[in-house]
């Protein structure tokens, strides 16, 4: 299946943006062996101590049984042979071949995973055959513009009430020249000493959230010029921060903020039910 288009017919969703790293290595056993385990990649301990904001700290992943949508997109994650970050869409599930960029991949596994969330906000935003919302237009219609929102989606303002397999949106921001972002929540939050927290991602970019995003040593990943980790389907931490009450207000693209720029970008969160 191909979807070359996004909603508004511009393909320049999720653009990959050079990341700035720490120079740290990860001496995990994922590193080692230089494929995707997603397991002895926790910082820290959990022992009851909430880590400073640090490039080591790495959100856990979630069991896939929490979710269908979490579960969907392990089941990619653990399964693909090739992945690549771009416009065009592939996928290809008996060759393990995924072609596609942040709306690309979120917008395939709701699909798949809430059917009834997909087509309400499909309909409600007048998607073509083919096409995929940008994460403003997608952002838009959680947030209510197109009225309320489907009884199939739960929308989430409250860290407290994020969960593994919700879907987190970013709108775009013209003057940063950021073009929106789209991620399914990997696993839980994990405060951290300042108040905001790390939460593990699984997303299509060509750009890192962090030193120990897993397209670092995932071989099944493309590179792209200019970047050391590969671009595609991967799992990395991003930090997201939070008011007084605990209310979702902002997002950076990693813990220690290397990458785009997420200035002044609401987070938009939600569950799709089914």
């Amino acid at each position: 299946m191909t979807a070359p288009k996004v909603g508004t017919g511009v393909l320049g969703v999720c653009v990959a943006v050079a990341v700035i790293t720490t120079g740290l290595t990860e001496t995990s056993a994922s590193a080692q062996t230089g494929d995707a385990s997603l397991t002895n990649r926790y910082y820290p301990a959990s022992n009851g101590t909430a880590p400073d904001p640090s490039p080591l700290v790495v959100g856990p992943v979630a069991p896939p049984s929490v979710s269908k949508s979490l579960r969907r997109v392990e089941r990619v994650y653990q399964t693909m042979k090739k992945t690549v970050y771009s416009h065009k869409y592939t996928e290809n599930v008996s060759t393990g071949y995924y072609a596609w960029d942040c709306v690309g991949m979120t917008d395939w596994i709701l699909h798949r995973a809430a059917p009834k969330a997909w087509t309400s906000m499909h309909t409600s935003l007048a998607i073509r055959p083919g096409f995929v919302p940008t994460p403003t237009k997608w952002a838009s219609y959680l947030q209510g513009s197109q009225g309320p929102v489907s009884k199939n989606w739960r929308t989430q303002t409250k860290i407290s009430n994020l969960r593994p397999g919700d879907y987190l949106i970013f709108p775009a921001n013209p003057n940063d020249k950021f073009v929106g972002h789209a991620v399914i929540a990997a696993g839980p939050p994990v405060a951290m000493s300042d108040g905001s927290y790390a939460l593990s991602v699984f997303d299509s970019t060509g750009s890192a959230h962090g030193p120990f995003d897993s397209r670092y040593v995932d071989k099944r990943t493309t590179k792209q010029a200019g970047r050391k980790n590969g671009s595609g389907l991967g799992n990395g931490t991003m930090r997201i921060m939070v008011d007084a009450s605990g209310t979702m207000t902002g997002a950076k693209w990693s813990i220690d903020a290397g990458g785009p720029s997420m200035r002044n970008i609401p987070v938009v969160a939600a569950r799709a039910l089914r």
